[in-house]
């Protein structure tokens, strides 16, 4: 009986508290959608040294997903503009390997109710200066 009662006690918490912060974090959807409001199909999105399915469920096809510098700055020094998504802490990293300006464009955590876990930044490159 008591185990029971706790359970019916707890119950609610976990159901209204706790499980509503969990999908928080790892809702994607509204990242995804403000990004593809920037670069709609059929634009490529890299991900660099992002590993999120979900989020690439929901960003859609193209996507190609980055690891190593040298592929990113391949990919960036083609002409036109281009949208990434990656950890802030790369970005300026970024910039002085591939040579382009990044601009912020939206910040998983502007997409969030609660903080992410991980933060994960979209920028897009500047065209270079003729």
């Amino acid at each position: 009986g008591g185990l029971t009662a706790a359970a019916v006690a707890v119950w609610p918490i976990m159901w209204f508290v706790v499980e509503p912060q969990v999908a928080a974090r790892h809702e994607k959807q509204r990242f995804a959608t403000a990004i593809r409001a920037q670069a709609p199909r059929p634009q490529m999105i890299l991900l660099f040294r992002t590993e999120s399915h979900l989020l690439a469920y929901h960003l859609g096809s193209p996507i190609h997903t980055l690891v190593e510098w040298g592929e990113l700055t391949e990919r960036l020094s083609a002409p036109g503009s281009h949208t990434v998504v990656m950890p802030p802490e790369y970005v300026a990293e970024a910039e002085r390997i591939t040579g382009r300006a990044l601009v912020p464009v939206v910040s998983l955590a502007e997409c969030l109710t609660v903080p992410p876990p991980r933060p994960l930044l979209c920028v897009r490159t500047v065209p270079p200066s003729h």
